[in-house]
């Protein structure tokens, strides 16, 4: 898929994209590694009955000062969620609370990776009704990025356990195993 055919996808207004923060040479650039990122959950504590977990995004780090943040972020009930992508002025937030580094081949760029998303309908994905979703969305894509040869197999199986634990804050307060909902991909 060509970068163009990937703007035209995340740009379609019948799409659940959320594109108003990325910049679109971002999509040719080379990306340094994926990193799995664990928001903090300042407070520890769960919403609407649901033990407590974290919010997880991959970012897309583009050089020092730059990245690209890919996030799968639910709406109402039963809707599909929609997948923000957004340029950000720095490679990483300090604001997680586990991140997970992998190195990915020479030359992969961000639209390489959006088209693994596109060309298997992952932006195609209702977040599960408990109103969570991103830690399945993420494991799922984690996978197809190894089917495609961009992350060795290791750093799926490590993504997708980290992915499985509720990280406590402060960073370095431990983690405990947190059950993940799966939405569906339709």
């Amino acid at each position: 898929m060509s970068v163009n055919d990937v703007l035209k996808h995340i740009r379609n207004p019948d799409g659940n994209w959320g594109t108003s923060y990325l910049d679109p040479n971002a999509l040719r650039q080379r990306v340094l590694c994926v990193n799995f990122y664990a928001h903090t959950n300042l407070f520890n504590l769960g919403a609407d009955g649901q033990p407590p977990t974290n919010h997880w995004s991959l970012f897309l780090p583009l050089s020092a000062t730059n990245s690209v943040c890919i996030d799968m972020v639910p709406s109402e009930p039963d809707k599909p969620g929609m997948i923000m992508i957004e340029s950000k002025a720095h490679s990483v937030s300090d604001d997680n609370v586990f991140l997970l580094q992998s190195p990915v081949p020479e030359g992969t760029t961000v639209a390489q990776i959006l088209s693994i998303i596109i060309g298997l309908g992952r932006d195609r994905y209702t977040p599960a009704a408990v109103g969570e979703g991103c830690r399945y969305w993420l494991s799922v894509i984690a996978g197809d990025m190894y089917e495609a040869g961009i992350l060795p197999k290791e750093m799926v199986d490590q993504a997708r356990w980290a992915l499985g634990q509720f990280w406590r804050h402060p960073k370095g307060a431990g983690y405990v195993e947190r059950a993940m909902a799966e939405g569906d991909f339709y």
